[in-house]
């Protein structure tokens, strides 16, 4: 009877490791597919990050190209607006010279 309680016991020792064993195997695998999963997700995170900081930097240049087509209409108005307002100054001025000149001669 004896032998067969130690060779129970042993029996439930074995069964034991192997399910210590079984259980060690199982939180490697959890822990890998943890890290896979942590690897995957940062690198998610980062292309999004990635794309975001793209799509602002694009933005910004539209912007700024905007901002720069706006200024040179505005000069281009304001060269046009003191042209128009020297014309008629620039007439006189010919006209005058050409009246001092035609007095000259």
């Amino acid at each position: 009877m004896a032998q067969k309680e130690f060779d129970a016991i042993l029996q439930a020792e074995k069964e034991a490791a192997q399910m210590i064993d079984a259980a060690k195997e199982k939180a490697r695998t959890l822990a890998a597919e943890a890290e896979a999963e942590a690897e995957r997700l940062l690198a998610e995170a980062m292309n999004k990050a990635e794309a975001e900081a793209e799509a602002t930097m694009k933005d910004a240049r539209l912007r700024a190209q905007d901002a720069e087509k706006a200024a040179k209409e505005e000069a281009l108005r304001e060269i046009e607006s003191i042209r128009q307002m020297a014309a008629p100054k620039l007439k006189e001025a010919v006209n005058l010279v050409t009246l001092r000149v035609k007095k000259a001669m």
